[in-house]
């Protein structure tokens, strides 16, 4: 039980570091205003995962899909221009690999 625990936790933690070195090379690729939006959309992401992860959602909070996260936007009252370019971040990170 114990091997199965040790192999979870090695694989977050591999899965973490990748979305890391995504999420920094995608940062030293922008502009100064793209970087700018990226640095808010992980914010904001980062907010509303920890909103449905105390709040009971079936995912962990690291696992959020596409349709919680754009509920999380729209409930938020994120203007509609907003909203898209958040959802076209995360469809970006989930289409380059990064969980």
């Amino acid at each position: 039980m114990i091997l199965i625990a040790d192999r979870q936790a090695l694989s977050n933690a591999k899965i973490q570091d990748r979305r890391n070195q995504a999420r920094e090379a995608k940062l030293a690729s922008l502009n100064d205003t793209d970087k700018r939006d990226y640095v808010t959309y992980l914010f904001i992401l980062g907010i509303a995962q920890m909103t449905y992860g105390v709040s009971g959602s079936t995912n962990k909070a690291q696992e959020m899909t596409r349709s919680e996260f754009q509920s999380y936007l729209k409930n938020a009252g994120t203007e509609k221009s907003e909203l898209q370019k958040m959802l076209d971040f995360f469809d970006q990170e989930r289409g380059a690999g990064t969980p």
